[in-house]
């Protein structure tokens, strides 16, 4: 039934890629498509420990959270590289929709 439910929603009011606003498949588990999601440039392994920013050098802090005990996390790490497309995403989240 569900299933069913899900087809007709998608036939009225079809999913779209957030990004680029190019219709999704019926059975997309994601609300970007995968041509968007391959522009996403991924965090590479020399990350700080604390806040989750790209590093240069392979060092466990970066400048900005070394010594810095007042954040209220132990540790974060960002879904990818903010700029392009998942930047464009994030400000369209917070301040469009």
């Amino acid at each position: 039934m569900k299933k069913y439910l899900n087809i007709i929603l998608n036939t009225v009011f079809p999913l779209k890629c957030e990004v680029c606003r190019q219709q999704l498949p019926l059975a997309a588990g994601a609300r970007i498509c995968q041509s968007c999601r391959k522009k996403i440039l991924p965090i590479g392994e020399n990350f700080c420990r604390k806040c989750g920013k790209s590093l240069q050098i392979a060092t466990d802090f970066c400048v900005d959270c070394q010594g810095n005990d007042s954040l209220y996390y132990e540790s974060i790490k960002a879904a990818g590289m903010y700029h392009g497309i998942l930047r464009e995403t994030i400000h369209a989240f917070k301040y469009e929709r």
